[in-house]
């Protein structure tokens, strides 16, 4: 049977063999026989997320308001099954807190406990999360 609820069956020209796809024609006697599994899905999203704790963050609620908006940011990168790297900028370095792992609900035990302190070495987060996206984009192309 050729349809199904997602249309014709199809096959790609190359790539991984569908061997259930496959076996379900029977013994395949060619290469012609054989189906392909379809790369249709796309690369996982990832989102990088800078933070800055430093001490001038507590001045007008800014903190606050960004610990609001990070909520609902954790929040919609686990919804839509995006990968997270979060950097924090504050006292001497940055700091890696998630390295492109899939969001999760414990980055919300780590929100409640993010204070605000020291300086801003927002260049060096800059930096350092640019040389980390050039290393991840040679390690993962898509």
């Amino acid at each position: 049977m050729n349809t199904g609820r997602q249309g014709k069956a199809r096959s790609a020209q190359r790539g991984a063999i569908n061997w259930p796809g496959t076996l379900l024609g029977g013994r395949p006697q060619c290469r012609a026989d054989l189906l392909f599994h379809l790369r249709s899905r796309s690369a996982p999203e990832l989102w990088l997320v800078i933070v800055d704790a430093s001490a001038s963050t507590r001045r007008h609620r800014a903190l606050t308001d960004a610990k609001g908006l990070l909520a609902q940011l954790f929040d919609d990168a686990y919804r839509q099954r995006a990968r997270m790297a979060l950097l924090t900028a504050s006292g001497q370095s940055p700091k890696w807190q998630v390295q492109g792992l899939k969001a999760a609900k414990g980055l919300a035990d780590w929100l409640e406990q993010l204070g605000a302190g020291g300086g801003t070495p927002l260049l060096a987060a800059l930096t350092e999360a640019g040389h980390w996206l050039a290393a991840r984009r040679k390690r993962y192309p898509a």
